[in-house]
């Protein structure tokens, strides 16, 4: 059986494996106070998105005997697939009286995946990356290449805009699940919550100061996340470097050797017939232009200079990484490498990534021993709405779902155990 008995999660047999291996596993050295700096920043950070830290996730986060569950992802409107995955860390976090630390990624850009901001409803059977004109929260065309905590939150008057469209899909769709004979149930209560819904939307973009902080101050309030992910605190995943200095010095210190074994992984990656992580040896930084904000590769990176130049504009930019720290952000390699030093117990990924081998043959070089255990959830939700494919769709963004499904109904399907492919139908279709 899936889901939650008495308001707790049900935990099976790999969930108890994932959480064994959270708990025996070791951080390879001490760490200097980086949990410290972290929950500090984090507090920081709630206060700015203006939500309260959950009573006591702070100090346990701070408490380097207690264990780090990671989950992190790009900044998007999150499919359910990535709802599940930060659900299912969580339970793991809470099991071992942890923290679950759910990274958002800030400092990407709408460029890199066109499909992040979709809001995710079909139209008239057909899949939503497929209509015509998608419904997307835009961030307008000359700023798709500059990181979301460059941009302002989206307006109130394009939101306003994006649910009149919305409420004209639903109107369609409905009118199309009638013509093949499905009958569709209480579309007023749909419609209540698809306005509840863009209510939290907007209000949250009148609170924040910047799209990336909108993208995670959204997920926090969609979810009530003090409720559904009691063992989890939220963060920028663009801005960790800050709090985190001192452990981002140690691994840049040795990014010659990075460099190579990007290339060294890549070739091996190519032999073996599999997609290599980089078709050229790559710095492991990203810069946001200084003069159009585009988001691209630094040209170099080390403790004492970075450099860049803009593919976009041309401009040319040279200095430490304090002149650049708001625009800088480290590669994940970098980044993961960063992080680990702060003594993350487990890592929770959706895929077999190429940059995975990467991170681990610089952890053994650089940092020392394994890696922490990665706990890969591959499962695939997929969920049958109103205007949906017969089949369903296995990408639903979790502000659709909300139309059609009460919230907790839908995370309790969702937290089904590890290997199974949760398969959600709107309570209002009357399906055969």
């Amino acid at each position: 059986m899936a889901g939650v008995v008495g308001g707790r999660p049900m935990i099976g047999e790999t969930e108890r494996a994932h959480i064994a291996a959270a708990k025996a596993y070791r951080p390879a050295g001490e760490p200097s106070g980086a949990r410290r700096r972290l929950a500090d920043f984090i507090t920081s950070f709630y206060a700015r998105i203006r939500i309260a830290v959950p009573a006591g996730l702070a100090d346990r986060l701070a408490d380097p005997s207690l264990p780090v569950i990671e989950m992190a992802h790009d900044g998007q409107l999150p499919h359910l697939g990535i709802v599940r995955s930060v659900l299912k860390a969580d339970e793991i976090a809470a099991a071992t009286g942890g923290v679950c630390l759910y990274l958002i990624g800030n400092h990407y850009t709408s460029a890199m995946k066109p499909r992040n901001l979709h809001l995710g409803m079909p139209l008239r059977g057909v899949a939503p990356e497929k209509t015509k004109s998608p419904l997307r929260v835009s961030v307008g065309g000359a700023s798709e290449d500059v990181p979301f905590k460059l941009l302002p939150a989206p307006s109130k008057e394009q939101l306003g805009d994006l649910e009149a469209r919305a409420a004209d899909y639903l109107t369609n769709n409905a009118a199309h699940e009638r013509s093949r004979g499905t009958e569709v149930r209480d579309l007023g209560a749909v419609e209540a919550r698809m306005a509840a819904t863009f209510h939290v939307l907007r209000s949250t973009a009148g609170e924040v100061g910047s799209f990336g902080d909108w993208l995670i101050r959204v997920q926090h309030d969609l979810l009530d996340a003090g409720r559904s992910l009691p063992s989890t605190l939220f963060a920028p995943f663009g801005d960790l470097h800050v709090p985190l200095r001192r452990e981002l010095a140690a691994v840049m210190a040795r990014e010659p050797d990075t460099i190579r074994l990007k290339a060294s992984v890549s070739q091996g990656q190519r032999e073996r017939g599999e997609k290599p992580y980089a078709a050229l040896p790559v710095s492991s930084g990203w810069l946001a232009c200084p003069r159009c904000g585009n988001r691209a590769r630094t040209e170099s990176l080390s403790t004492t200079a970075v450099r860049f130049k803009c593919p976009g504009c041309g401009q040319t930019a040279e200095g430490t990484l304090a002149d650049f720290e708001d625009r800088f952000s480290p590669d994940i390699v970098l980044f993961e490498l960063m992080l680990f030093q702060a003594g993350i117990h487990g890592w929770v990924v959706g895929s077999r990534a190429a940059y995975h081998p990467v991170i681990e043959a610089a952890h053994r070089l650089i940092l020392g021993g394994e890696m922490p255990p990665k706990f890969l959830l591959a499962s695939v939700p997929r969920f049958r709405g109103i205007g949906d494919p017969p089949d369903g769709y296995g990408r639903t963004r979790l502000v659709r779902a909300l139309f059609e499904s009460e919230r907790d109904v839908l995370l309790s399907a969702l937290r089904a155990p590890w290997a199974e492919d949760p398969a959600l139908t709107s309570p209002h279709l009357d399906l055969p």
